[in-house]
């Protein structure tokens, strides 16, 4: 976010095509609220360190554009497949290449 945090950091952000059939792809990542890059010589910053509520997936818009109409964007799973329940979480979702517009 340009001015105002709005939730966890994401670290790790990967696409990959899923070998077992090639329309779909997988995107991955870390979410975490207690991890944070801090600059060489700049004040340490804290992070909020609260539990991860939801990671969506957004493809060409800002999330600040997201007025509820906005078909191209996912809520992405924890690997775990349990809910959201840590300050870190790994992340993924599968997409088919017919869910991606143009």
């Amino acid at each position: 976010p340009f001015t105002l945090g709005k939730g966890p950091d994401v670290f790790d952000l990967r696409v990959s095509r899923d070998s077992a059939a090639n329309e779909r792809i997988r995107v991955s990542a870390l979410a975490s609220d207690s991890r944070m890059v801090n600059i060489k010589n700049y004040p340490k910053f804290t992070t909020g360190k609260q539990h991860i509520k939801e990671v969506k997936l957004y493809l060409d818009v800002h999330p600040d554009n997201d007025d509820g109409s906005i078909s191209n964007v996912w809520i992405m799973n924890p690997t775990d497949r349990k809910k959201y329940n840590n300050v870190e979480e790994d992340i993924d979702i599968m997409l088919s290449t017919s869910e991606i517009p143009p």
